[in-house]
């Protein structure tokens, strides 16, 4: 037999072995990932702002993929339940998660230590949308954040914040402002923004932080007041709210809140490609960013893979934040 007819021979029999799935099952994965269905979980309950924006991306993820993905609702556990499920699971990119960042960047900051390392054990893929976060006060309250400061300032310990749960990033922006300004607030813990959004209607509370996809009704026919948006710029949907620097505080730099996709630590790198590639392509259609603003959300201005810097940056900011205000769940 000639040289070159057993390299024929070598050559189509490798060929066969394609065709017929005897080739290796690794290289197999990285041509036609995903194989199967997608399951991203989302560590809340279904019809949140996160739940939301999770399944209006995930038709079009699913089509960029080329398979269907599903949402997996596994709420508790101040989001780590979830979270934990996606850390453990088989890094092939069958398996993500979808989540604010609280349970990436903020909880392992405190006691009880979640049961995964979040720098460790996941990969931020992507930011998926930003939260824009808006400071609100009362209607009958100061007109403005100049006015909400002056009060502040003028009774010690007698302005109340409201803080949606504990150990997020909501709480924590509101602790960053405080900080940062030197004022003397008492933090009111609830469970969930709804019920602290309640009580700054009616004039029991001063001041609260949230996404603005939980109160526009309220926004709209004036139960409540924005004092500030946190963004850099005005929101189109909200253009008459000023922001920290149009309200007087141009000197404070907030973290930018956002919905992340992570996947497991392990997964291959090709598999990062092809999601980043999938979220760029359907983030730049125009029915997916109308609807997106619609809810309240906005889309990243920088890259998919700027993200995992981003996090580790934040992860840093909000430790520091932490110690050196000694702030502990349960202590305000």
């Amino acid at each position: 037999m000639t040289v070159r007819r057993r390299t024929l021979l070598r050559a189509l029999g490798a060929a066969a072995a394609c065709c017929t799935g005897t080739a290796p099952l690794v290289a197999q994965a990285q041509a036609r990932y995903p194989t199967r269905p997608v399951t991203v979980v989302v560590p809340f309950p279904p019809g949140g702002p996160t739940d939301v924006a999770a399944r209006l991306m995930a038709d079009r993820l699913g089509d960029r993929l080329g398979q269907p993905v599903v949402i997996e609702n596994r709420p508790g556990g101040l989001a780590m339940i979830g979270t934990d499920r996606v850390a453990k699971a088989t890094p092939d990119g069958h398996t993500l998660l979808l989540t604010p960042q609280s349970p990436i960047t903020i909880a392992g900051h405190f006691e009880p230590r979640p049961p995964y390392d979040a720098a460790k054990d996941l990969l931020p893929i992507a930011a998926i949308v930003t939260s824009p976060v808006l400071l609100l006060g009362p209607p009958g309250g100061p007109s403005d954040l100049k006015g909400l400061i002056e009060k502040a300032r003028a009774n010690p310990g007698r302005v109340f914040y409201g803080a949606p749960g504990l150990g997020n990033e909501m709480h924590l922006t509101w602790e960053l402002i405080r900080s940062e300004l030197k004022l003397d607030v008492t933090a009111v813990p609830y469970q969930g923004t709804n019920p602290a959004v309640v009580d700054l209607m009616a004039g029991r509370i001063d001041v609260v932080v949230t996404s603005p996809s939980s109160v526009k009704g309220q926004l709209a026919d004036g139960r409540l007041r924005a004092l500030a948006t946190l963004t850099p710029q005005r929101l189109a949907e909200f253009p008459t709210i000023p922001t920290l620097a149009e309200a007087g505080f141009g000197n404070l730099t907030m973290p930018i809140a956002w919905l992340g996709m992570l996947a497991p630590a392990a997964v291959p790198q090709d598999v990062v490609v092809r999601l980043r590639e999938a979220i760029a392509g359907f983030s730049a259609d125009p029915d997916y960013r109308k609807r997106i603003t619609e809810l309240g959300f906005g889309l990243p201005a920088f890259r998919p893979d700027a993200f995992p810097a981003m996090v580790t940056q934040q992860r840093a900011q909000w430790g520091e934040l932490i110690r050196t205000q000694n702030i502990q769940i349960g202590s305000k």
